[in-house]
């Protein structure tokens, strides 16, 4: 074969895999994964107890939620030996987080663990990035979403869905 045959052969493949690959990814063409659409959110709203009672924090600043969102790595049980490792794990965490998209639409979902998440296993990362969020609002650290008032046990949140 001559070489410039190759050359040519070798850029059309090239090319055309682009060009697929444009149109799969961009065009939407696979399904997304939940995690793909939860770092869609424009903002989110923490819904957390503290001592002083239910409290709510919006994060609208676009930084703050490029920061939530850069640490968020979520994953379905793949069997019930994986959720019995997230339930031997566990500790009352509580709250809820509400995700919101630009089309409007809302996803509560509440903590059941640092490391469960609705349906969802989480980064551990990304509870504690939501509590140092919620220790600069309330100006002290905080370090469960469900503290209540002291002396009582976690709850694992009596928070009301937003």
């Amino acid at each position: 074969m001559h070489p410039r045959t190759v050359a040519i052969l070798v850029g059309a493949i090239l090319l055309v895999s682009l060009g697929v690959r444009v149109l799969v990814f961009q065009g939407g063409l696979l399904p997304l994964t939940d995690e793909a659409i939860l770092k869609q959110a424009t903002s989110l709203t923490v819904h957390y107890q503290t001592a002083n009672g239910q409290k709510t924090l919006p994060v609208t600043r676009p930084e703050d939620v490029a920061d939530l969102l850069s640490v968020l790595e979520l994953q379905r049980p793949r069997s019930a030996g994986d959720e019995e490792a997230v339930m031997a794990d566990r500790r009352a965490a509580g709250g809820i987080v509400t995700f919101h998209f630009p089309d409007g639409t809302n996803l509560p979902l509440r903590f059941t663990s640092e490391r469960q998440l609705g349906e969802f296993q989480v980064n551990p990362n990304f509870y504690e990035t939501l509590c140092r969020c919620v220790s600069r609002a309330e100006g002290r650290p905080v370090h469960r979403l469900d503290e209540g008032p002291q002396g009582a046990p976690p709850s694992g949140g009596d928070v009301p869905p937003p």
